[in-house]
């Protein structure tokens, strides 16, 4: 899953979906972080950068070896590299799920589940 918006909103729905998969799976909560990238204004939240998370993003951190000298701000090249079923959109950024980002998502997934949350002023 790719969320779009690591602020209170996102970092709430992914904790949820976190909880989700630990309670439907076997799986233990690291587990279940490491099956969510959280994608926010500086781009992923990466370790590196973990000085200046909330307390609620610090679980989604990945960590910055993966995807060292890639583009890892712009959601479409997320999108290709992750390849996710879910994308979740939180953030106030407009017109970020392009029809690219959406063709991308359905090139890779047969029914992807896409959320457009977000509330752009």
């Amino acid at each position: 899953m790719v969320n779009f918006g690591a602020g209170t909103a996102g970092t709430g729905v992914v904790d949820q979906v976190c909880n989700a998969i630990v309670a439907d799976s076997n799986n233990s909560t690291e587990e279940a972080t490491n099956q969510i990238w959280c994608v926010d204004k500086p781009g992923l939240l990466m370790q590196s950068q973990s000085d200046n998370f909330t307390y609620a993003q610090t679980p989604y951190a990945i960590e910055d070896a993966e995807w060292e000298g890639s583009p890892h701000g712009n959601l479409l090249f997320v999108i290709k590299f992750v390849k996710p079923h879910v994308l979740i959109g939180t953030s106030t950024r407009p017109k970020a799920f392009t029809e690219e980002v959406v063709k991308e998502m359905a090139g890779h997934v047969e029914r992807p589940i896409i959320f457009p949350l977000s509330n752009p002023t």
